[in-house]
């Protein structure tokens, strides 16, 4: 967003590729014929007749950089197809300020698009499409290959670099006695805490406000006649391959804006006298180096979570209470719901992958509750030391080295199982990873890898103890001894990654 001054000069930029759904036709948008499709991240779809009812012909796949690339060909800019409203500002829509009713839009879209491609096939250029099929076809030669222009905090740094520390180039609030936008020091939030997915009042999407300042604020710095070095097409944002070129780089400095190093998470000051769990010794300033954006546990607010999530819920919160915000697995925002992700990372999958999501015990629980009672939580306590990690219970000498897998012993030769050695590995694992270190606890906990059932600290006992029957008609979700191997290893096999260790003849060899 800008301030005052952004929306001003807004009404003097061109907005090259601001339109992620509307046509400015110069090429044929194609028909796939069994051929290979084509994948873009300028694709969009053109669909405005939807808005009236169901379309009576597919929609349009629109490559945008294609033809803005083909008007820069012939110095023509974005208002060959798009108009200015009162203030100056391009309009996204397409030869339009407002939708007005089917039959106009429709029109203006065959007239202008129509009559662009037969003009530039009258002078030679490459065949553009002008009848129904030609922009309308059955199963279009592109898809799009978009990906989410997240602004991350690599990307907002290099922002607060190109503008020396001023974030009143961005942020902003409305002030209802001013009627206008105005910077509030200390009042940053995100740009989608107003602007949502759908306009709302006077507000427009944040699709259009994030186009319409990045874009034009982009071409404000390359003016006419100079090199265009900041993205204005589609693919600048949108394309994988740029964007994740454009991340590479020094280490991102910490955002500074006020947030605590440290912190004890615990229920909001009017939810005291109800809360019974400890508090959570939180590490913020490590989290932060994790995350790819504060949005990522703060929503779009980027309030503390007590401020609307509380013990009972409440409208604030959307009814979601601070336990649920905590503990939900399937939330992206959640504490156990980011564990789970990094679970799937193929490091971890091998294990946690055939484990029950978000199952937690109470000794599961004291390892994140494990700060003083929230009555006694104060703002300034330092930080908690967690207790000592506990070593093995048992002596490494007890753990064997090799086992021999003999069960297909009629056909094949018995599979050579290192066991030592994969336990190693899976301590290097978790070393490597703060997470993984603070959740196992302690080093025999990877035994509950393969050893699902048996308790951390005590020397697990044979798989056979367990799987010895090939059906057990007392637990029908137990294999069999076979069935066990081969799903626990063949499984943790292809879940990590691991070429060439799925198949008969990579465990076993065959008996001659």
């Amino acid at each position: 967003m800008g301030a005052g001054s952004v929306r001003q000069r807004l009404g003097t930029i061109a907005l090259t590729a601001a339109v992620a759904a509307l046509p400015a036709g110069l090429l044929g948008c194609g028909e796939n014929r069994g051929g290979a499709v084509e994948q873009r991240p300028d694709v969009a779809w053109i669909d405005a007749l939807a808005s009236f009812g169901a379309l009576e012909r597919g929609p349009v796949a629109f490559r945008h950089d294609l033809h803005v690339e083909k008007l820069q060909e012939q110095n023509l800019d974005c208002s060959a197809c798009h108009l200015r409203d009162s203030r100056g500002v391009l309009s996204q829509k397409f030869q339009r300020l407002e939708e007005s009713d089917k039959q106009t839009v429709m029109a203006l879209y065959h007239r202008h698009c129509t009559g662009c491609h037969q003009t530039q096939a009258a002078r030679g250029a490459v065949s553009a499409p002008v009848t129904c099929d030609g922009c309308h076809p059955r199963k279009p030669a592109v898809v799009s290959s978009r990906s989410p222009a997240g602004f991350d905090l690599a990307l907002h740094d290099r922002h607060i670099q190109a503008e020396a520390g001023r974030c009143d180039t961005c942020h902003h609030v409305y002030d209802a006695k001013k009627q206008a936008l105005v910077y509030v020091k200390g009042k940053e939030s995100s740009c989608r805490d107003c602007h949502r997915a759908q306009a709302e009042g006077n507000l427009d999407t944040f699709r259009t406000v994030s186009h319409q300042a990045c874009i034009g604020c982009h071409l404000e710095q390359s003016p006419a006649g100079q090199e265009q070095t900041l993205p204005v097409l589609c693919r600048g944002c949108h394309g994988a391959e740029l964007r994740a070129a454009a991340q590479q780089g020094q280490p991102v400095p910490r955002l500074q804006v006020g947030q605590p190093d440290f912190v004890l998470l615990r229920t909001a000051v009017s939810d005291l006298p109800a809360g019974t769990m400890n508090t959570v010794p939180f590490d913020h300033q490590r989290h932060e180096n994790v995350t790819p954006t504060c949005r990522a546990c703060h929503h779009e607010s980027l309030k503390a979570c007590t401020e609307c999530h509380l013990l009972k819920g409440g409208e604030q919160g959307k009814g979601i209470t601070l336990e649920r915000a905590m503990h939900s697995v399937n939330s992206t925002h959640s504490c156990v719901g980011c564990h789970e992700q990094q679970k799937s990372r193929k490091e971890c999958a091998g294990c946690h992958a055939f484990m029950e999501k978000g199952k937690m015990s109470d000794a599961t629980c004291r390892l994140c509750h494990y700060g003083p009672p929230p009555s006694e939580a104060r703002a300034s306590a330092l930080p908690v030391s967690r207790p000592a990690q506990t070593e093995l219970s048992f002596s490494a000498r007890e753990i064997p080295e090799i086992l021999h897998l003999d069960l297909l012993s009629g056909e094949y030769e018995a599979a050579f199982f290192p066991h030592l050695e994969i336990v190693d590995r899976m301590l290097t694992d978790i070393r490597g990873s703060s997470l993984a270190v603070h959740f196992h606890g302690r080093a025999d906990q990877v035994c509950r890898g393969c050893h699902h059932n048996s308790p951390a600290g005590a020397m697990p006992p044979r798989c056979g103890s367990c799987h010895g029957q090939p059906f057990n008609k007392l637990n029908l979700f137990m294999p069999g001894l076979l069935g066990a191997y081969h799903q626990q290893c063949i499984g943790c096999h292809e879940q990590m990654e691991i070429p060439d260790s799925t198949g008969c003849t990579d465990c076993h060899q065959k008996k001659k």
